[in-house]
């Protein structure tokens, strides 16, 4: 898994909400939002932060998790596997998700996630930390059988990390 920490932006909500509809996009799913016009997809993540008053805090946490051919051979599976990966958050955020079909590290489906960090219930904040992430990454390693390793990026030319 790949999760990026940006410092966000109206711009970055509007990337997002294209992104997991672009031309690599294969499927689509959302919790909370449609996936089936961007425009709508940003408004909403948009009202949600705004209702709460966090408009100008990080929007999200984009999970890109990448999946061998034996894992996820077909984009249905790769979904499946990534749905069931954010059940601990998607109840409580807004979820966009949209399963690109494209080589990467040794993998021809992979899933951007991106998980809104208001709670749209009561307006607190997820953050990608340890307790946000280990239970989405043991739950591709339980459902795989694999070893999921997770890289930890922040935008902006910072560090990465890497935590197996």
């Amino acid at each position: 898994i790949n999760t990026v920490h940006s410092d966000g932006g109206k711009e970055y909500v509007h990337s997002a909400s294209n992104y997991t509809t672009n031309e690599d996009s294969v499927l689509a799913k959302g919790f909370g939002v449609t996936t089936d016009n961007p425009q709508t997809t940003e408004m909403q993540f948009n009202q949600t932060a705004k209702f709460w008053d966090n408009e100008n805090k990080n929007p999200f946490i984009h999970l890109t998790m990448a999946f061998t051919p034996s894992e996820a051979p077909d984009a249905n599976t790769a979904l499946a596997i990534a749905e069931k990966a954010i059940e601990s958050v998607k109840d409580d955020h807004l979820v966009s998700i949209g399963i690109h079909e494209k080589e990467m590290e040794n993998s021809n489906y992979h899933a951007h996630v991106f998980i809104q960090t208001t709670n749209f219930k009561d307006g607190s904040m997820i953050y990608p930390n340890n307790s946000t992430i280990f239970p989405i990454a043991q739950s591709i390693a339980d459902q795989t059988g694999e070893k999921c390793t997770l890289i930890k990026k922040k935008e902006n030319n910072m560090t990465d990390r890497l935590i197996s």
